[in-house]
Protein backbone atom coordinates (compact mmCIF):
# COMPACT_ATOMS: atom_id res chain seq x y z
CA UNK A 1 0.00 0.00 0.00
CA UNK A 2 2.93 2.75 0.54
CA UNK A 3 4.06 1.74 -2.65
CA UNK A 4 0.83 2.50 -4.46
CA UNK A 5 0.28 5.75 -2.20
CA UNK A 6 3.97 7.28 -2.64
CA UNK A 7 4.08 6.82 -6.60
CA UNK A 8 1.29 8.81 -7.00
CA UNK A 9 2.54 11.43 -4.31
CA UNK A 10 5.56 11.17 -6.33
CA UNK A 11 3.86 11.30 -9.39
CA UNK A 12 2.46 14.64 -8.66
CA UNK A 13 5.18 16.12 -6.69
CA UNK A 14 8.46 16.16 -9.19
CA UNK A 15 7.70 18.70 -11.59
CA UNK A 16 11.50 18.72 -12.61
CA UNK A 17 14.32 16.65 -12.77
CA UNK A 18 14.43 12.85 -12.38
CA UNK A 19 13.88 10.84 -9.04
CA UNK A 20 14.49 7.39 -9.43
CA UNK A 21 13.34 5.08 -6.37
CA UNK A 22 14.29 1.85 -5.41
CA UNK A 23 12.27 0.14 -3.39
CA UNK A 24 12.49 -2.76 -0.73
CA UNK A 25 11.86 -5.22 -3.07
CA UNK A 26 14.28 -4.20 -5.78
CA UNK A 27 11.53 -2.72 -8.23
CA UNK A 28 12.35 0.04 -9.70
CA UNK A 29 10.44 3.62 -10.89
CA UNK A 30 11.34 6.61 -12.30
CA UNK A 31 9.27 10.09 -11.68
CA UNK A 32 9.77 13.51 -13.58
CA UNK A 33 11.50 14.55 -16.74
CA UNK A 34 15.24 13.88 -18.37
CA UNK A 35 15.92 17.69 -18.23
CA UNK A 36 17.24 19.15 -14.76
CA UNK A 37 19.02 17.24 -11.95
CA UNK A 38 18.78 13.56 -11.70
CA UNK A 39 18.73 11.11 -8.33
CA UNK A 40 18.48 7.70 -7.60
CA UNK A 41 17.29 6.70 -4.08
CA UNK A 42 16.92 3.61 -2.04
CA UNK A 43 13.90 3.05 0.36
CA UNK A 44 13.01 0.17 2.81
CA UNK A 45 9.24 -0.49 3.52
CA UNK A 46 9.13 2.03 6.87
CA UNK A 47 10.54 4.63 5.19
CA UNK A 48 8.19 4.70 2.34
CA UNK A 49 5.24 4.26 5.01
CA UNK A 50 6.61 6.91 6.90
CA UNK A 51 7.05 9.77 3.96
CA UNK A 52 3.61 8.97 3.18
CA UNK A 53 2.20 8.90 6.50
CA UNK A 54 4.10 12.24 7.72
CA UNK A 55 5.59 13.96 4.51
CA UNK A 56 8.49 16.01 5.26
CA UNK A 57 8.72 14.92 8.47
CA UNK A 58 9.10 11.16 7.51
CA UNK A 59 11.19 12.20 4.82
CA UNK A 60 13.88 13.95 7.81
CA UNK A 61 13.33 10.40 9.81
CA UNK A 62 13.57 8.31 6.77
CA UNK A 63 17.25 10.04 6.19
CA UNK A 64 18.52 10.30 9.58
CA UNK A 65 17.89 6.68 10.24
CA UNK A 66 19.39 5.28 6.87
CA UNK A 67 16.25 3.94 5.78
CA UNK A 68 16.60 6.26 3.16
CA UNK A 69 19.96 6.11 1.12
CA UNK A 70 21.33 8.22 -2.08
CA UNK A 71 23.07 6.53 -4.85
CA UNK A 72 22.87 9.35 -6.92
CA UNK A 73 22.78 12.78 -5.60
CA UNK A 74 21.90 14.08 -1.57
CA UNK A 75 19.15 15.22 0.29
CA UNK A 76 19.75 18.91 -0.92
CA UNK A 77 19.18 18.20 -4.39
CA UNK A 78 15.72 16.35 -3.24
CA UNK A 79 14.62 19.14 -0.62
CA UNK A 80 14.58 21.78 -3.41
CA UNK A 81 11.47 20.72 -5.46
CA UNK A 82 9.77 18.79 -2.71
CA UNK A 83 10.00 21.54 -0.60
CA UNK A 84 7.73 23.72 -2.71
CA UNK A 85 5.12 21.15 -3.30
CA UNK A 86 2.14 22.72 -1.09
CA UNK A 87 0.45 20.14 1.90
CA UNK A 88 -2.37 18.65 1.25
CA UNK A 89 -3.92 19.65 4.72
CA UNK A 90 -2.49 23.49 3.88
CA UNK A 91 -3.22 23.78 0.19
Amino acid sequence: MAHAAMRAMLRRMIERGRLTVVWADGSIDSFGEAEGPELRVRLTDKAARNIVLKRGLGLGEAYMNGDLIFERGDIRNLLGPVDKVPHPQTG
